[in-house]
């Protein structure tokens, strides 16, 4: 199973890079609507979706490592 998921995971990201790679700074920072990047209420910039996986994951990493210092990150905030 975590094979099938690594193998789907890289696919995906294969397939949607070129299109990532067209977004400038100025277009990741355009908040879309509800439901189009986040399926909250408050629209968020695909740059905010971007770092705040990246610490998610930092997050998890730190507490599977057993760090003292667990990264915290702002998306936790938002499903406290």
């Amino acid at each position: 199973m975590a094979q099938d998921l690594s193998l789907f995971l890289t696919q995906t990201i294969e397939r949607e890079l070129p299109s990532l790679r067209t977004f400038d700074d100025v277009r990741a920072s355009i908040a879309r609507g509800p439901g189009k990047w986040s399926g909250k209420n408050n629209p968020v910039t695909l740059r905010f979706v971007i770092e705040d996986y990246i610490l998610h994951m930092q997050h998890h990493i730190d507490q599977l490592l057993g760090r003292e210092h667990v990264r915290s990150y702002p998306g936790a905030t938002a499903r406290d």
